[in-house]
């Protein structure tokens, strides 16, 4: 019950509509770990061309 509390009360930062939706964007792989049982990939993406 007191963890339901602290999110709710977690201040969210409303982020601008351009840092939200990225034209263009592209995967770029980072990091593949496999094992046994699984495999994770860690992925960043980023916008096609920098300046926009």
């Amino acid at each position: 019950m007191e963890k339901i509390q602290v999110i709710k009360d977690f201040p969210w930062i409303l982020a601008d509509e351009q840092d939200v939706h990225m034209r263009d964007p592209r995967l770029i792989p980072l990091k593949t770990m496999t094992s046994d049982l699984l495999k994770m990939q860690l992925y960043v993406e980023e916008r096609a061309q920098k300046g926009t």
